[in-house]
């Protein structure tokens, strides 16, 4: 899709993005900071999707937001904490999601608590090393702390 429609239709920022895949580095854009080294920048190549459809601004907070439908212990590593830390440097709608687990009391390890996610160390290899960082909305978290299996984004007309 990009390769048909980066020059048209996905030419211009785009004010939400429900990230790809339960936040896979399969389905949603890469951040050019995920580019392998061998690979040179391509003009309108996959790495420039991010920053032309949630360039990070010059001055300024982002203004648009993200939101990333998962769940925690299917597939290692979905989410993909180095993808979503990248995100959240485009968008506006994120949560330091450590610091609200300590605010609320609450132990952010025992979210991982099944036996697949215990012996295959979810939260140690995939999440422990990026929850100290801002990230975009996630409906696993967002539900864990705060017992709400939706997440509200309010977009507003005319931007």
């Amino acid at each position: 899709m990009w390769q048909r429609y980066h020059k048209t239709h996905l030419s211009k920022p785009v004010d939400f993005l429900k990230i790809g895949h339960h936040g896979s580095i399969n389905a949603t854009p890469h951040p050019p900071s995920m580019r392998p080294k061998s690979k040179k920048p391509v003009d309108g190549g996959i790495y420039s999707v991010l920053d032309t459809i949630l360039p990070v601004p010059k001055t300024g907070r982002p203004t648009a937001q993200a939101l990333l439908s998962t769940e925690r212990e299917f597939y290692n590593p979905i989410p993909e904490g180095a993808l979503l830390v990248d995100l959240a440097k485009h968008v506006s709608n994120t949560r330091n999601y450590q610091e609200e687990f300590k605010r609320k009391r609450k132990e952010i390890k025992t979210v991982w608590n099944t036996e697949k996610a215990k012996r295959n160390k979810f939260f140690e290899k995939y999440q422990a090393p990026f929850l100290e960082r801002p990230q975009p909305r996630r409906t696993d978290l967002e539900a864990a702390l705060d017992g709400s299996p939706f997440v509200d984004v309010a977009l507003v007309a005319g931007r």
